[in-house]
């Protein structure tokens, strides 16, 4: 136990007497100890933390700070004592303005605050500080403001390396999806983005019940410029040329390079067919125009095949590779023209493939059949000769007339091999008649393929 004894000496009747009191200081002594205690252990927590309190008696404009505020601005409380005045002076111009803005709003208003500012320290060093007040109301007037102050300059610092870092990153991706996305030397779409934009383009056309066009173009006399002048020289004039056919399209247009010397064109928003035209032939204007580069004139063309959707009603895939047939025939028709893809025609042409297709796998499958029709003396009545006629014993057609397929096979090779089949089943048939003591002669008709 603690404990505080006082002595007195006192005189009574010529006598003289010691007295003594003893009061038990425990409790004190601990409560003591106790906020010494956190004393310590809040000024450690505030040096950890780069913090310090302040309080502002708004009567009496006092201020007291705590030894952590002094520690942060380079001071003692020997060098300065703290006021408003010198307490703002520490701040930057605009920093200054905030929190003195910030003091007025709370002792008018009761508005508490929280701002980061900018200060420089005696020892003119510049910090970050993130300043707290909080308003004590008495009587409903704003009678002491309490506050933090604390530095933030590290926490400063790894947010601008953070964002710095986040920059870095997001140019990185930016450049990744360029790589990914556009064509290294043009800048143009390359044939990933070109897949989107077709996508998205027939989406749109679908909705809106408009015509989309896609042009498939390939320059001609390309080749002959490399081989002479070298590939610097025709990668410059690619280059060149798809800044000039990309300034002949509208806004909503897509021009994407998917290699070499071959472009496609995505054309979007036409009501007609006929819609397309002019801006088909505005290309071939632009790569057809002479193109002056390194004291050289260069000339050369192109060839364009274009298909139209929904009218073609075919996956982008199907799309590009028929602009790219219509294309070949532009060229073959003198190139610097374009050519529309022939629909009708194509539907046909799978529809030969096809057929011929299946009579392949009918001979292979033994599904022809000959018939033979008699030839009659018509005076004797006598057989003289048989006609070896084909049909086709379709498993799900029944029998079909030689209508129905010779003419698909008609100057294909395929009919050779018909033709070897219905001579040899003919023959074969001679044998067995012949067997039965019967001699018919069968004629059968060929092709002029097979001769």
């Amino acid at each position: 136990h603690w404990l505080t004894v006082k002595f007195v000496f006192s005189n009574a009747d010529g006598q003289r007497f010691l007295g003594c009191t003893a009061i038990d200081l425990t409790d004190r002594h601990n409560a003591e100890q106790a906020l010494r205690t956190s004393t310590d252990l809040l000024n450690v927590s505030q040096y950890v933390a780069q913090m310090g309190g302040w309080q502002l008696d708004i009567a009496t404009q006092k201020v007291f700070w705590t030894d952590q505020i002094y520690y942060l601005l380079d001071t003692t409380p020997e060098e300065i004592e703290p006021t408003v005045d010198s307490g703002l002076n520490y701040f930057l111009p605009e920093s200054r303005l905030t929190l003195v803005n910030a003091l007025n709003a709370a002792i008018e208003k009761g508005e508490s605050f929280d701002v980061e500012l900018e200060m420089l320290t005696l020892k003119d060093r510049k910090i970050d500080v993130r300043v707290i007040g909080t308003v004590v109301m008495e009587n409903g007037k704003p009678s002491k403001l309490n506050g933090v102050f604390q530095d933030i300059s590290e926490h400063k610092a790894s947010q601008l390396a953070l964002e710095y870092a986040n920059y870095e990153l997001e140019y990185a991706n930016r450049v990744l999806e360029n790589i990914a996305h556009y064509d290294a030397l043009t800048h143009l779409p390359n044939r990933v983005l070109l897949a989107d934009r077709m996508q998205q383009a027939m989406a749109h056309t679908q909705r809106h019940e408009q015509i989309l066009a896609v042009a498939f173009l390939d320059l001609d006399g390309f080749k002959a410029v490399n081989d002479q002048y070298g590939h610097a020289v025709g990668d410059k004039l690619l280059i060149h040329l798809a800044q000039r056919m990309k300034n002949t399209l509208r806004e909503g247009d897509t021009l994407a390079r998917i290699g070499g010397d071959e472009f496609v064109v995505v054309i979007t928003d036409l009501h007609h067919t006929s819609d397309c035209h002019l801006l088909l032939t505005r290309l071939l204007q632009a790569a057809a125009e002479p193109v002056e580069l390194d004291n050289l004139v260069l000339e050369v063309s192109a060839s364009i095949g274009v298909t139209l959707y929904p009218q073609d009603g075919s996956d982008p895939e199907q799309l590009l590779r028929h602009a790219d047939q219509a294309m070949y025939l532009a060229k073959q028709a003198g190139k610097n023209c374009y050519h529309l893809f022939d629909i009708a025609k194509d539907v046909a042409v799978k529809h030969q493939r096809e057929t011929l297709e299946h009579i392949r796998t009918a001979l292979h499958n033994e599904e022809f059949v000959l018939y033979y029709q008699p030839k009659v003396h018509m005076r004797t009545g006598k057989v003289i000769g048989a006609e070896a006629l084909i049909r086709w014993q379709h498993p799900q057609y029944g029998l079909l007339p030689p209508a129905a397929f010779l003419s698909v096979v008609e100057n294909h090779l395929l009919s050779v091999e018909m033709g070897e089949w219905v001579i040899e089943t003919a023959l074969n048939q001679m044998i067995e008649w012949e067997v039965m003591g019967l001699e018919i002669p069968v004629s059968v008709n060929i092709g002029a393929l097979q001769l």
